[in-house]
This record gives C-alpha cells, sequence and structure tokens, in this order.
C-alpha cells in the first residue's frame, strides 16, 4: 500500500523511527503506528522490534550520548515554542521558527556517526558542538521575539507536568500546549529529561536499562553533565526555563511521597512543588495516559 511504501522508504539501515517532531500530522503519525502494530499481529514480530532505553551496538559507541543528548536539546525547543507562541507580533511567527529548528536540529541527528579510533569521543564531542550551536542560535531567536513584545504584568504562566510522552507529544495531551497558549497563557514545560535522569539516579532496571554500580553511577553524571551544559546556554537569556534538574524536585516529592514502588509520581509532583516554591509559574497542568500511573 502506499502508506508501506511510505514507511519502507523511510527507513535507513532497516531501522524505522517515528518521531513526533518529524512527524507534525497527528493523524499519519497514528497511521503509521498503526500499522506497525498489525505487522506484529500479522506474525512479523521479527521484523518490528520494540525496545527500552539501552545501548545499540550496531549505531555505534556514541548512540546513548546522542540520545541523551538529543532528548535534551527536544526539551528545550519544545519549551521555546510553548512559551513565547502568546508573545508573537503575527499569527504563525513563533511556529515557523520552531519548525525551522526542527528541520535543522533532524538534519544534524542523522548526521552518520563517526567510525574508527576513539570513535565515541569523536562523535560525542562533534554532535554536542553542533546542537549547542543551535541551541543558542534558537535561545537568541526567541528571546528577540519576547523582547518585541509588548509588557502585560496581566500575562501569566503555566507549568505543564505529568507522562514523560504526553506532555510533550501534541497528538497524546490534545494539543493542550496550544490551548493554553490561545488564552493568552505562557506555558513553561517541565523536560521529559528529568524521567530518563531520576531513571538513572534511583531505578535504573524499572525504568530503562541504565546499568547497576559504577555504570549507573556513570549514565547519571553523563546525563546530568549534557543537560547542565545545554541549559546553561539558554537560562543566560530565559532564566524562566525549567532544567529538570533532578535533585530540588526530590528534595520537594521526599516531603509528601514515597520512593515506592519507583515511577514518575516523585518527579510529577516534586516537580510542581520545585518550580512553584522557585517561582517559575502562577499554577500547574498535570497529563497523563488514561488509566496509566
Amino acid at each position: 500500500t502506499r502508506l508501506d511504501r511510505a514507511l519502507l522508504a523511510r527507513a535507513k539501515d532497516g531501522i524505522l523511527v517515528i518521531t513526533t517532531g518529524e512527524e507534525r500530522d497527528p493523524v499519519q503519525q497514528t497511521l503509521r503506528i498503526g500499522r506497525l502494530r498489525t505487522l506484529e499481529r500479522l506474525g512479523l514480530g521479527e521484523q518490528v522490534t520494540m525496545r527500552d532505553i539501552q545501548a545499540e551496538q550496531g549505531l555505534g559507541p556514541s548512540f546513548l550520548t546522542r540520545t541523551g543528548l538529543s532528548s535534551t536539546v527536544s526539551d528545550i525547543l519544545c519549551q521555546l515554542v510553548a512559551y513565547h507562541r502568546p508573545l508573537e507580533a503575527t499569527e504563525g511567527e513563533v511556529d515557523r521558527l520552531h519548525a525551522g529548528f526542527i528541520e535543522e536540529f533532524e538534519k544534524i541527528s542523522e548526521t552518520p556517526a563517526i567510525r574508527g579510533p576513539f570513535a565515541g569521543f569523536r562523535d560525542t564531542s562533534r554532535y554536542g558542538r553542533a546542537l549547542g550551536d543551535l541551541v543558542e542560535r534558537a535561545a537568541a531567536a526567541y528571546a528577540a521575539v519576547a523582547a518585541r513584545a509588548p509588557r502585560n504584568p496581566q500575562r501569566r504562566t503555566v507549568l505543564l507536568a505529568g507522562d514523560i510522552a504526553v506532555k510533550i507529544n501534541d497528538f497524546a495531551n490534545g494539543g493542550i500546549v496550544r490551548r493554553l497558549n490561545e488564552r493568552g497563557l505562557q506555558v513553561a514545560i517541565e523536560p521529559s529529561q528529568t524521567l530518563l535522569e531520576y531513571a538513572a539516579t534511583e531505578a535504573p532496571g524499572e525504568i530503562a536499562r541504565t546499568g547497576e554500580g559504577r555504570g549507573r553511577t556513570l549514565v547519571a553524571m553523563g546525563l546530568r553533565r549534557m543537560r547542565r551544559k545545554q541549559y546553561d546556554r539558554v537560562r543566560k537569556l530565559h532564566p524562566w526555563i525549567p532544567d529538570g534538574a533532578v535533585a530540588p524536585i526530590l528534595a520537594e516529592s521526599d516531603r509528601v511521597l514515597g520512593r515506592h514502588p519507583r515511577g514518575e509520581a516523585p518527579v510529577t509532583i516534586g516537580s510542581v512543588l520545585h518550580y512553584w516554591k522557585e517561582r517559575l509559574c502562577d499554577g500547574a497542568v498535570i497529563v497523563s495516559p488514561w488509566g496509566c500511573g
């Protein structure tokens, strides 16, 4: 079918990746994911695999690092557009800006990984520099949007927290960010990277395959370093942006919640309490999948 041909055309080296940033049409996204599910039901599951977060040896030694960097930058771009859409001078200005940066982000992420001696270090350095430059230019562009906007002391900010996938997926959350923006509310999105860092710190075996013992510590340190480096670039111009630091979030949640069973609750509740305490928002909206959590 036409849909099958489109899926095959998008596969690279036999691997098909469907992302919300790349697929802007929610109907097409649903159709494509539905087709993959159908292949599984037809007994073709060996051609369709579902994976949690883990190393992929066939994709090079820098795969996990690239994944962490990409997650952080994706968070930042989504946060910038959600916060600045109510400030645009002309309708669609911020969305066009966002589309341009997303397209550039995807081109960078599609660059083949470096192979050979010290490949992991060399590729990570190159990839980090490219994304860092993108983040700095995006931060400057959105700061210019804010500078042109007339001051409005009545404007309010809402924190969007909750499920790692739902809060950044327009289809899954029913377009809640845009609906809040249309009411003049700036939306500060809790980063999805928060949960990944929490998983590495608290419950690697229960949420993601980030290793145990020394490996677990190294993964957590690496995630923190990547996050801090990218958010430091942004916070120079955007001090309002939630940076997803796990320690202060868990410090708040520990006052009202236990840590067992481990899941998203400590991060979700803790982030609302933390960012409210930091006066980064005037209210909060929590989203989650129906019947999940």
